[in-house]
């Protein structure tokens, strides 16, 4: 799904162009405060599942 999501803007798709924006949400205090608004930790599981899901492709 967020790969369907990136595609929306994305000429092409790369997973190392996707892999970077995913390492963003925890590298990046502001992606890591948005995600972690809610539930502590949602930025870095964010990450791993979409980690998971990019390696598969």
């Amino acid at each position: 799904m967020h790969k369907d999501w990136l595609g929306m803007t994305w000429k092409s798709y790369s997973k190392e162009k996707h892999l970077g924006i995913v390492n963003m949400y925890v590298m990046d205090e502001r992606f890591t405060a948005y995600y972690d608004k809610e539930i502590r930790g949602c930025a870095e599981f964010l990450r791993k599942s979409a980690v998971y899901w990019i390696e598969k492709l």
